[in-house]
C-alpha cells in the first residue's frame, strides 16, 4: 500500500513539475527581454485546459489596471494542457472579450473576428500560442513559434490582455498566478 501511494506520490509531482517545466522564465522579443511575471493553469471543471503565463518587462507588476493599460512590451503565453476544439475557443474567447469590453465588443468586431481566426481549427495539446504587444506594432500572434496574426491597436490590446487581467475575468485563479499573487 505504501509504495503505491509512494508511485502516485511521485507521478503527481512529475506531471506537476512537467506541466511547470513548459513556461520559460523569459521570454525575447525583438531586441526586449520580457520575464515571466507569473503562470497559472486554467482548469475547467476538473480538466487542465491550458497554462497561461504572463510576461513583463524586468520591472514586474502586480496592479492588473497598470499592465492592461501599459503601452510597453508584454505578453501572454498559452501552452495547452489538452485538445479543445474551436467552437470551446471562440466561445470562449467571445465570452473573454463581452467581459473585458463590458459588453462592447462590437467596436473590436472586426480585430475580434481576426483573433478567432487563428483557432479556427481548435488546439492541440502541447501547441503553444503567444501573444505578444509591442507599442505602435500592436498584437503579433504565434502558433507554435510561427506568425499567425497581426492586429494592429492598444485599444485592442487592453481588451486581448483583459480577457485574464479584467476585474470581470472568467479566470480569476489564473490571473491571480499570472499577476505573482
Amino acid at each position: 500500500m505504501l509504495r503505491k501511494l509512494t508511485i502516485a506520490v511521485f507521478t503527481v509531482l512529475m506531471m506537476v513539475s512537467l506541466a511547470a517545466a513548459e513556461m520559460p522564465g523569459g521570454l525575447k522579443i525583438g531586441d526586449q527581454s520580457l520575464q515571466l511575471n507569473g503562470h497559472g493553469i486554467r482548469t475547467k471543471y476538473f480538466f487542465k485546459v491550458y497554462d497561461g503565463g504572463l510576461y513583463l518587462l524586468p520591472n514586474g507588476q502586480s496592479d492588473p489596471q497598470r499592465i492592461i493599460q501599459a503601452d510597453e512590451p508584454m505578453a501572454i503565453r498559452m501552452h495547452w494542457l489538452r485538445d479543445v476544439p474551436a467552437n470551446k475557443l471562440i466561445d470562449g474567447w467571445n465570452s473573454g472579450f463581452s467581459h473585458s469590453t463590458n459588453g462592447n465588443q462590437a467596436t473590436f468586431q472586426d480585430k475580434i473576428d481576426r483573433f478567432n481566426s487563428i483557432f479556427e481549427k481548435g488546439a492541440s495539446k502541447n501547441d503553444v500560442h503567444e501573444i505578444v504587444y509591442m507599442p505602435k506594432s500592436g498584437l503579433t500572434i504565434f502558433k507554435n513559434g510561427s506568425l499567425a496574426e497581426q492586429i494592429e491597436g492598444k485599444d485592442f490590446k487592453e481588451a486581448v490582455f483583459g480577457i485574464w487581467l479584467g476585474e470581470e475575468t472568467e479566470v480569476p485563479d489564473v490571473r491571480e498566478k499570472m499577476l505573482g499573487q
